[in-house]
This record gives structure tokens, sequence and C-alpha cells, in this order.
């Protein structure tokens, strides 16, 4: 396979490359918060950077080189295209959560499926970002951990629109669990009744 990012670049359509360039500034940005703001470091926060950098671009490359060279090529389109925009949708923006408990039965029934917003309150950078998509915990059927703890990241939430008000129904992870690491943990949908200085 030869490479060559001159002529690469030049099969991608205009759309395509605002999209690049557009997303590689704000990956950019998002490396260079971790390195500046959190405890991250500069290796996984490069490694992180790096991984979205190739992500798009592998998909693209196969996306405009490759799919009509290969048997199912649309099928495999879809499928790259489905899951990434899912990720970076589901990490970033917005995420549906299954109701597990029944505490929230005056206003939430046990079960219920919602949207919840991470631009509110600032999305949080995934503590394991190299992990299975569309998955929490454990792989189905098959079982075992469903993410890797061989590049971990630490806490960082990126900046929000607006800050937890009393009565807020919120979204977190329960603070009990050891054995997963924090993004990973068990999500509990609750009413904030308290919050700091009250």
């Amino acid at each position: 396979m030869k490479f060559n990012l001159k002529q690469d670049w030049a099969l991608l359509s205009k759309r395509a490359r605002i999209f690049y360039i557009v997303f590689s500034v704000l990956n950019l940005l998002l490396f260079l918060a971790l390195v500046i703001n959190s405890t991250a470091g500069f290796i996984p926060s490069l490694i992180y950077f790096v991984f979205w950098q190739v992500a798009i671009w592998v998909y693209y490359m196969f996306r405009y080189k490759f799919r009509k060279k290969v048997n199912g090529g649309e099928w495999i389109d879809a499928g790259m295209f489905a899951i990434i925009a899912a990720t970076l949708i589901r990490t970033f923006f917005i995420e549906a959560y299954q109701i597990p408990s029944s505490s929230m039965e005056k206003s939430l029934l046990r079960g219920d499926f919602l949207f919840v917003s991470k631009v509110n309150y600032g999305a949080r950078v995934p503590n394991t970002p190299i992990s299975f998509p569309f998955v929490h915990q454990y792989l189905p059927i098959i079982g075992g951990k469903a993410y890797s703890e061989a590049l971990k990241l630490p806490y960082f939430r990126l900046p929000g629109v607006q800050n937890i008000k009393n009565n807020d129904v919120v979204v977190f992870n329960y603070p009990g669990e050891t054995e997963f690491p924090v993004d990973k943990k068990t999500n509990y949908i609750k009413r904030c009744i308290g919050i700091a200085g009250d």
C-alpha cells in the first residue's frame, strides 16, 4: 500500500477536508487541555490525540481509496462511520441511559430509557479510552472486560455551559465500586438535593 499524503489529501471531498481540519483543531485543543490542566502527562495525552487523528484518517482513506475495491466495501464504510460517529457523540455530546433502580419512581420509572446531555455540565474525557464500542463494563455473550487499562487517563472534565443546581436530575458513576475505573463504574440517576456550599 503506497502512502502519499498530498495525493491522499487530494482524494478527499471539500466537505471531508473541512471536517478533518475542524476535527484536528478540536482534537489538538483537547490534547493541550489534557497536558496543561490534568495529570495525564504528555505521552498518554499524545497517544489519545494520535489515536483519533489516525482513526478518522483511516476511515477517510478507506472511504475514498479502497471502498470500491473491497467486497462489501459499502457495508464496511457504513460500519466504520457508525462506530466512529457514535463513539464521539456518546463521549462528548449525548448518551442514552437506562434507569437501574426504583429510587426515582415518583418521577422516573425503573427501566425507563433517557438521553443525557454531556454538554451541560461538561463532558468527561474517558479514563479508559481503549474499550469495545457500545458496551459499558463487560462484553456481551463471551464475557470479560469490555475495556483495557493499557492506556489510562486521569479524571478530566471539559467546561460545561451551566453549573449543577438544586433539584437537577443527574447521572453519575457509583463511587463505592472499587473494581472498575471511574468511567466504567455503574451509572446511577438521582436528583441533586444538596450541592457544595449548602
